[in-house]
């Protein structure tokens, strides 16, 4: 019996994902980004929008 290469193909995927490592789930990050130039909750002041000088805020 004569085997393709289809035949063969076929044998190394399976045999590839066989042995593969499994999916590890992925764990969300979390990033706390504070600011001195306004506080928690309040509105960030025009100077740092697009719609005043756009000046990026001091980040923490």
């Amino acid at each position: 019996m004569k085997y393709s290469r289809w035949d063969y193909l076929g044998v190394l995927l399976i045999t590839a994902v066989a042995f593969a490592d499994p999916i590890q789930e992925k764990q969300a990050m979390s990033l706390f980004l504070t600011s001195s130039a306004f506080g928690a909750g309040n509105e960030m002041p025009s100077i740092h929008t697009c719609d005043g000088s756009n000046v990026s805020p001091p980040l923490n």
